[in-house]
């Protein structure tokens, strides 16, 4: 790979290595190095030509001619399938080993499964935890059909979102895009006029409706969607407060009977809620608030917030070496618990169902 990057990528690198063997480094200069990274990497593979045969030869048209597709994908959950045994839970090194978590994994992240025959196997990762654990409880709750129109918030180009789209009648994806701290990386503005140009997995193109939206303000008509889902954003738009508000108007635009379904950052040693611009990590005590702050919005089921023997034994994993690492196209696995400034935290995820049906 190293030989076919651009100067500016591989200036990054030497540069982000210079920086990461001095010490101390700054969260600031790591968040740097990482955006840089990105958007050379962006900028390099936005300039390769697609295999002979495309369209036009650029990556979107590769995606497209690869990915898109009118055909309605097989369940996530087939008929007499065991059900997730708890929706509203931390993140568990165990669920690797569910024969349906296994096989939603491997249908949302097709190129690991090209690069890695074996996955998930030696490569479990939380993010790819919120993504599988969401498309089965949303599929589990009854909230994804043929007919269904779901609404993905603060969604950047996220996997789930395209494949939901062979599953729903619609899906609209918002975010902040070309703006916010992730303008580079998952908020990039190409995705308003191009989304093919980020497709990783299976999806129609004719089903996903991308537009600029805030969290906090969702312009759409009150009742409007079967499912509302936001996956580790609601920690970066302004605190606790502003999570709420969050909460509040994905509350207002589902049905009567409709799910709302978030996964977060949850603090697992008992140290207090970090709070700094753009980043929450959420006490237990405060996700507890959080759980029945918005009125109408029943929680399915209780929040079981005890972390599993496999992940309590897990490696623990410094942000900051995460970030530097995920920089480099290099990622250390289990990506499980991780630990900032103190506080051990990893993924949770929380499933309501609008009262009134």
């Amino acid at each position: 790979m190293m030989p076919q990057l651009r100067p500016r990528l591989v200036s990054s690198v030497r540069g982000g290595l210079r920086a990461i063997s001095s010490v101390p480094i700054s969260r600031r200069a790591i968040d740097k190095l990482a955006r840089e990274l990105a958007l050379a990497v962006s900028e390099s593979s936005a300039t390769q030509a697609g295999p002979p045969g495309d369209a036009d030869g650029t990556p979107s048209a590769t995606a497209r001619a690869r990915w898109h597709t009118t055909s309605s994908a097989p369940p996530l959950l087939a008929a007499g399938e065991p059900a997730l045994p708890q929706l509203n839970r931390l993140c568990a090194l165990e669920d690797w080993q569910l024969p349906a978590f296994r096989q939603a994994v491997r249908r949302l992240l097709p190129y690991f499964v090209e690069n890695f025959p074996d996955f998930p196997e030696r490569r479990e990762h939380r993010k790819h935890w919120e993504f599988a654990h969401t498309a089965l409880g949303l599929a589990q709750l009854g909230a994804i059909h043929d007919n269904a129109t779901v609404l993905a918030v603060g969604a950047g180009h996220e996997e789930i979102s395209y494949d939901l789209s062979t599953r729903a009648r619609w899906v609209f994806v918002t975010d902040i895009y070309g703006s916010g701290r992730f303008s580079g990386i998952e908020g990039d503005a190409r995705m308003l006029l191009d989304l093919d140009h980020f497709a990783r997995c299976a999806y129609n193109r004719n089903r996903l409706v991308v537009q600029y939206m805030t969290g906090v303000d969702l312009r759409f008509e009150s009742d409007t969607f079967d499912a509302a889902y936001s996956l580790s954003s609601i920690e970066h738009f302004g605190g606790l407060e502003a999570a709420i508000g969050a909460l509040k108007e994905m509350h207002r635009v589902v049905k009567p009977g409709g799910i709302v379904a978030i996964t977060t950052e949850c603090v697992v040693n008992g140290a207090p809620q970090y709070s700094v611009p753009g980043l929450e990590l959420f006490s237990s005590q405060n996700l507890c608030h959080l759980v029945t702050a918005v009125p109408g919005l029943i929680p399915v089921e209780d929040l079981d917030l005890s972390l599993s023997e496999a992940t309590r034994a897990s490696r623990l994993l410094p942000l900051r070496r995460t970030r530097a690492e995920a920089a480099l196209a290099h990622e250390v696995y289990p990506h499980i618990l991780l630990e900032h400034e103190g506080r051990v935290y990893t993924s949770v995820a929380i499933f309501w169902r609008k009262a009134g049906a």
